[in-house]
C-alpha cells in the first residue's frame, strides 16, 4: 500500500526527484507467508476493488477488505504507522465467514458476512481506533488476562443481544504488525433468505470445511507451499457416497473464498459436493506462491488440482457428534470416486480441459465456460495477449512482437489441445459469442476436434454474452441449470 502526498508536484519535478519523495510505502509486499498454513501469517493485501469511501473520521485510518487465504477479512490500516488491525467478526458470525466492507462513514463501517452455507447478512461496526496502543508490549498483565493483549479498554457491550464488542490479540510478521481491533458490532439484518424452501433446507444443512494440502511436487526451497480446498457437502444422504464436482477457479491469479456463492449452493441443493481449489498461483497467499505459476501453467496447476482431488476422495467426514448417552454412531460422509466431475471457466476451463486430457479415466463428466484451449492461437485473438506471454513463461509482451517457432511450440504444448487426443470424458461447453478475453474460436475449435474424434460433446452458445456469461440473470441461470443437468445425466 502506497500513500501519495497531495498535491502531486508537476511531472517535471517528479522526474527530477526520486519517486519516494512523493509517495510513501505504508504496507510492504509480503513474499513468503510462513512455514505453515496458519491464519496468523499475514499474506499481504489482496484487494479487487476498494469501497467508494474508506477513510475513518480521523482521516488517518482506512478500512477495506482483503483476501486472506480463503477468507475475506475487514482490515483497518493506520496510514501514519502502517499498523494493520483486523475487524474481527461479532460472536454471532462464523469464525470462517468472509467479511466484506461495503461503506465507511465517520467511525462506522457497513459490512456483510457470509459463509458457503449462509447467505449475506449486514452488520454495522464502530471502530475504536483511538483506544489502541501502538505496541502489544504496552499491555499490562491484567490486560492480557482480560484478553486485551494490546492494553486497550474496550467499550461495554450493548444490553441488546445483537451488539457485540470484540476482544483484541496481536501477532507480528517481520516488520508488519497485525492486531485485532476493538469494535462494537451490531447485526442489522437477518441473512438473506432463499425463497425455495427445499433449496434453503439443503443449503442450511450442508457442511463446509477448508482443507490444507501439501503439493506432491515442489521445487527445492519451496517446501512451505500449500494448496487449499473449500469443500462444501450436502448431508441429505447420510452414509452414502456423494458425487463430487471439482471446481478450479479462473484467472489464474484469483481465488475462491468462504463467501456465499449461489452456484455452489445450487449444486449442493441438487446433491453434489463441490471442491473449490486454490492451487498455487492463487491470490491471498503471498507473492512467492503467486509467482510460482507463470511459466508452469498446464503442469503445476493441473498437478495441484489432482492432489486436491486425491486428498478429498480419501476423506470420511462425520456429520453428527457421537453420543455416548444413546450409543448412536455419527453419519459418515464420503465421496464417490466413480462419480467425479470437473467444472471451470476461463483459466478454470483451461484446467478442466487439461484434466480430462491428462487424466482421461478420472472424470465421468466435465463442463467448461469460455475455456482457453490453445494459447498459441489465442495470443493473436485475445484482448490480453500479455496474459499468454506471462503465463506461458515468455517474458514481457510488447506490441508488434512476433512469436518464434519455439515460442509457438511452447504455448501449444502448455495448452489443453496438446492432450485432446486422449479425451474420452463427455464435455459440455458454454460460450459467449461476444467474448473478447477468450474468443469463442477457442471453444468452437476444441468442440469440433472432440466431435470429429467421436467424444460425446455439447456446445451451447450465447450470442449477446461476453466472458463471464453473467450478463443477465436469464443467461447465468441457464448456464447453471444446464451444467447441473449435464452432470445429472451421469450421476
Amino acid at each position: 500500500m502506497r500513500l501519495l502526498r497531495w498535491p502531486i508536484p508537476p511531472a517535471a519535478e517528479v522526474r527530477q526527484n526520486k519517486a519516494e519523495d512523493h509517495a510513501e510505502t505504508i504496507v510492504e509486499i509480503v513474499h513468503d507467508v510462513g512455514k505453515k498454513a496458519n491464519d496468523d501469517y499475514f499474506p499481504g493485501l489482496w484487494i479487487f476493488l476498494l469501497p467508494e469511501r474508506v477513510w475513518l473520521e480521523d482521516s488517518q485510518h482506512v478500512v477495506f477488505h482483503s483476501l486472506w487465504n480463503m477468507q475475506y477479512r475487514a482490515l483497518c490500516v493506520d496510514t501514519n504507522t502502517g499498523l494493520i488491525r483486523i475487524l474481527q467478526g461479532a460472536a454471532n458470525i462464523n469464525s470462517k465467514a468472509s467479511i466484506v466492507v461495503l461503506d465507511v462513514k465517520g467511525d462506522f463501517v457497513l459490512l456483510k458476512s457470509s459463509t458457503p452455507t449462509q447467505p449475506q447478512q449486514l452488520h454495522i461496526a464502530r471502530v475504536l481506533t483511538e483506544k489502541v496502543h501502538p505496541t502489544a508490549e504496552a499491555a499490562t498483565d491484567d490486560d492480557k488476562k482480560a484478553g486485551r493483549a494490546d492494553g486497550t479498554t474496550t467499550a461495554p457491550s450493548s444490553p441488546t443481544n445483537t451488539t457485540f464488542t470484540t476482544s483484541t490479540t496481536s501477532f507480528t510478521r517481520k516488520n508488519i504488525v497485525v492486531k485485532v481491533a476493538p469494535a462494537e458490532w451490531e447485526s442489522v439484518s437477518k441473512p438473506f433468505s432463499i425463497r425455495n424452501q427445499n433449496v434453503a433446507k439443503a443449503v442450511e444443512d450442508a457442511i463446509f470445511r477448508i482443507e490444507t494440502i501439501k503439493p506432491s511436487k515442489v521445487e527445492k526451497g519451496k517446501e512451505d507451499e500449500y494448496i487449499q480446498v473449500l469443500l462444501i457437502s450436502p448431508t441429505s444422504s447420510p452414509n452414502q457416497k456423494v458425487p463430487l464436482v471439482l471446481r478450479p477457479h479462473g484467472g489464474p491469479h484469483s481465488g475462491f473464498s468462504t463467501n456465499f456463492d449461489w452456484g455452489n449452493a445450487f449444486m449442493v441443493s441438487q446433491g453434489f459436493a463441490v471442491a473449490c481449489v486454490n492451487y498455487r498461483g492463487s491470490i491471498g497467499y503471498g507473492m512467492s506462491m503467486l509467482s510460482s505459476l507463470p511459466g508452469h501453467c498446464g503442469r503445476q496447476d493441473v498437478d495441484d488440482c489432482m492432489d486436491a482431488l486425491r486428498h478429498v476422495l480419501k476423506l470420511k467426514i462425520e456429520t453428527k457428534a457421537y453420543s455416548k448417552a444413546t450409543s448412536s454412531k455419527s453419519d459418515v460422509l464420503s465421496y464417490d470416486k466413480d462419480n467425479v466431475m470437473v467444472w471451470g471457466g476461463s483459466h478454470g476451463g483451461f484446467l478442466t480441459t487439461h484434466l480430462i486430457g491428462q487424466f482421461p479415466e478420472t472424470f465421468c463428466r466435465a463442463a467448461t465456460r469460455n475455456p482457453v484451449t490453445n494459447c498459441a492461437f489465442m495470443v493473436t485473438e485475445t484482448d490480453i495477449p500479455d496474459w499468454c506471454y506471462i503465463e506461458g513463461g515468455l517474458g514481457p509482451y510488447h506490441p508488434g512482437k512476433f512469436l518464434s517457432r519455439e515460442q509457438m511450440a511452447k504455448l501449444y504444448n502448455m495448452s489443453p489441445i496438446a492432450y485432446a487426443s486422449n479425451i474420452r470424458t463427455p464435455l459440455l461447453m458454454l460460450l459467449g459469442m461476444k467474448d473478447l478475453r477468450v474468443p469463442p474460436s477457442q471453444g468452437l475449435n476444441f468442440f469440433k476436434t472432440l466431435k470429429a474424434k467421436g467424444v460425446e460433446t455439447r456446445c451451447l452458445t450465447y450470442p449477446e454474452s461476453t466472458h463471464s456469461l453473467s450478463d443477465s440473470v436469464r443467461t447465468e441461470a441457464d448456464v447453471w441449470i444446464n451444467v447441473v443437468h449435464w452432470f445429472k445425466m451421469r450421476s
